[in-house]
């Protein structure tokens, strides 16, 4: 197979000849499980120059890869694929190197910073009210169990870019179980507990809810369709603009400059 057709996973430390096999093996664990696609991802060779894994990605799974690659970024990737990118950088870290995964074209697909990645003052977990978006999946009692605020409280388990643990009184929770396992996600306002590890990442250890509404799911289109459907006159006017000059006053014009 040409070498322009082949991804690589590079790490910057080693080389084939001095990288513990088993060091390897672990690499390679997580790399199959961030590429996905088992059956069609294929290891050629290890080359120099460094340690690059020349991997072949048949060329129908190539969309998919990328996109669940490129979603580790924006945290919009399953939840393996991106704890198995994070296993990938701490395993760098330690080994004091950093990574790259590049497609045939050249162009690099995910960065893994590695020993290069700043390192953060972390913060004790504290509680800050906000919101979260995410499908209801899960709503049981939580006997003797307290919400922030003090409250007995049920369980709420949403599905959003991670999962989310979440409370509530009980009356918010009897409210958000008519869209348990449906297609409606929900946003939930409330209080949340944070803490900021020295990766600088902020992870959601609970979530109290205190309100919550159903998001609308129509598509972009259907919006649309749905405002042209509004009723006005301005739509059949021949010059809209002069319309709107004449409902400002003659002194005006639509930018709001003195004529």
């Amino acid at each position: 197979m040409a070498d322009d057709e082949l991804y690589r996973f590079v790490i910057n430390a080693y080389s084939p000849e001095t990288i513990p096999m088993s060091r390897l093996a672990e690499y390679m664990a997580d790399l199959a499980v961030l590429l996905g696609e088992k059956g069609s991802v294929h290891l050629i060779r290890l080359e120099s120059s460094s340690t690059a894994l020349a991997i072949n990605v048949e060329r129908e799974a190539r969309p998919k890869v990328d996109a669940r690659v490129r979603g580790v970024s924006y945290r919009q990737a399953p939840v393996e694929a991106i704890a198995a990118s994070e296993r990938l950088d701490r395993r760098l870290q330690s080994d004091n190197a950093d990574g790259y995964i590049k497609k045939p074209d050249g162009a690099k697909l995910l960065e893994f910073p590695g020993v290069k990645r700043l390192v953060h003052t972390p913060y004790a977990p504290f509680w800050q009210p906000g919101h979260i978006d995410g499908y209801v999946v899960l709503v049981g009692n939580r006997p003797g169990k307290s919400s922030a605020v003090g409250r007995s409280t049920s369980f709420v388990h949403l599905e959003g870019p991670v999962p989310y643990n979440c409370s509530a009184k009980r009356s918010v929770a009897l409210g958000i179980r008519d869209y348990l396992l449906t297609d409606t996600p929900v946003r939930c306002f409330g209080q949340g507990k944070w803490e900021r590890g020295a990766d600088g990442r902020w992870t959601l250890l609970e979530f109290d809810i205190e309100s919550f509404k159903p998001l609308d799911t129509k598509a972009l289109s259907e919006v649309v369709a749905e405002l042209r459907s509004i009723p006005g006159r301005w739509k059949d006017d021949l010059n809209p603009l002069d319309l709107l000059r004449a409902s400002k006053g003659d002194d005006e014009d639509v930018d709001g400059e003195v004529q």
